[in-house]
């Protein structure tokens, strides 16, 4: 038998779209180690006026306890970073970062991707003009919306 054996060996069809109307196949041999992943708080997706309407009171008893007691300027920075950290841990939503991340992708984008698998699936389904014509428009649309927000990144 020898080492290949001992080898696990794995696959699985990719979504990506590779222009094609074949699935791309991902093979996977030997020993697979996770990917680094970071977690990163989602500041794009934040709720801003919950941020504002929760961190309020907070603050406002904040500056109150200032008024009232004399409170040196490191006390102040530390209470006020504590109070604004905890509002934010909260309400900031956290997001895994991996080398394979792609941070340009947006809501309007990750919809259209969908759109796009969507199209290609129907397509593969039923080969019609009209289902066809149907996805190359709709890769057209993700091909520009890509170009651009990646330009703009």
């Amino acid at each position: 038998m020898g080492v290949a054996a001992d080898l696990s060996v794995s696959w699985r069809v990719l979504e990506d779209d590779i222009k094609s109307d074949h699935s791309p196949i991902e093979f996977t041999i030997g020993e697979v180690y996770d990917t680094v992943r970071v977690e990163r708080r989602d500041w794009k997706n934040m709720d801003w006026d919950a941020y504002t309407e929760e961190s309020r009171i907070p603050l406002q008893c904040l500056i109150r306890d200032w008024d009232d007691n004399e409170t040196d300027a490191a006390a102040m920075a530390q209470q006020l970073v504590s109070v604004v950290t905890s509002v934010v841990d909260q309400l900031v939503p956290v997001k895994r970062i991996c080398k394979h991340s792609k941070p340009w992708i947006d809501k309007d984008i990750a919809d259209q991707i969908k759109r796009q698998r969507r199209a290609k699936r129907r397509w593969k389904k039923r080969r019609s003009p009209k289902n066809y014509a149907a996805y190359v428009e709709s890769v057209r649309i993700t091909e520009k919306m890509y170009t651009k927000v990646k330009e703009s990144w």
